[in-house]
């Protein structure tokens, strides 16, 4: 799509500029992983490090439920709507939350934590096993003995025909009260060599007789189950504690892997 040259096109990462928002309105509401975190949180009873907390979807209900929680990502618009949902609540809630515009691949965190989490398959974007290992290995420097690292990937389908011609096309379209309204195309296909999930993103947002366009695209890496876990056992001190499976909101099978130091 970036080789149309569409006029008058901002072209972003997905998670920066105008794709942040709109990101942010579509994942708001999903709520498939919630329950899982609330348990572990209550089970270690933080403090929590969320690593990629984005606008704070998993953040601020973890923190409306009493928890100390502290969280990183590298988008500054991301952060910022998290800023602003933040001012909505108790002055008792904004204090048990932080959050670092920062890259966890170079975390560097001096508190403890009792919990690390890392929803949404963030894992997913880091580009090899090195960055992963790192990721993994800073983590556990930064927890308790007995803390907790849940980390979520999607399954792959091993029929390499559903894999070539799983395509998935969202179309979203929100109007403001006034003359404002835009239009927010995703789509998903899977890489030729089955490596990494390909998404584009397109939005118009029409205002009056004023039309503005944004074009935004990500990577996702394609992780399989014995990568991880081999990884996991060979290469860190971490014990596998479990395990769970789920259905997400475009019904992708996301793998939850619990660990614990």
């Amino acid at each position: 799509m970036v080789n149309m040259n569409i006029p008058d096109c901002v072209v972003s990462d997905m998670y920066h500029e105008h794709f942040a928002i709109l990101y942010d309105r579509v994942v708001r509401t999903d709520t498939y992983d919630l329950e899982l975190y609330t348990e572990q949180a209550s089970l270690t009873k933080g403090p929590i490090l969320e690593l990629g907390c984005g606008s704070g979807r998993v953040l601020l209900r973890l923190a409306i439920l009493g928890f100390e929680i502290t969280g990183i990502d590298n988008s500054p618009v991301m952060l910022n709507i998290l800023e602003q949902k933040l001012c909505l609540l108790d002055k008792e809630i904004q204090s048990r939350v932080k959050y670092h515009n920062s890259d966890f691949r170079d975390l560097d965190i001096h508190n403890v934590f009792n919990l690390v989490i890392m929803p949404g398959a963030t894992i997913c974007s880091l580009k090899n096993m090195d960055e992963i290992l790192g990721v993994f290995t800073a983590v556990y420097n930064c927890l308790n003995d007995g803390g907790r690292f849940i980390f979520d990937y999607y399954l792959q389908d091993d029929d390499p025909v559903i894999q070539n011609n799983n395509e998935t096309v969202r179309t979203f379209v929100w109007e403001e009260p006034g003359s404002t309204k835009e239009f927010f195309i995703i789509g998903e296909k899977m890489g030729e060599d089955n490596s990494c999930t390909i998404t584009n993103c397109y939005a118009e947002v029409i205002s009056g007789e004023k039309t503005a366009r944004y074009l935004g695209y990500s990577f996702r890496r394609n992780i399989s189950t014995d990568d991880i876990l081999n990884l996991i056992i060979d290469k860190t001190r971490f014990k596998i504690i479990n395990t769970r499976f789920f259905r997400g909101v475009k019904n992708d099978k996301l793998k939850f892997v619990i660990l614990q130091k």
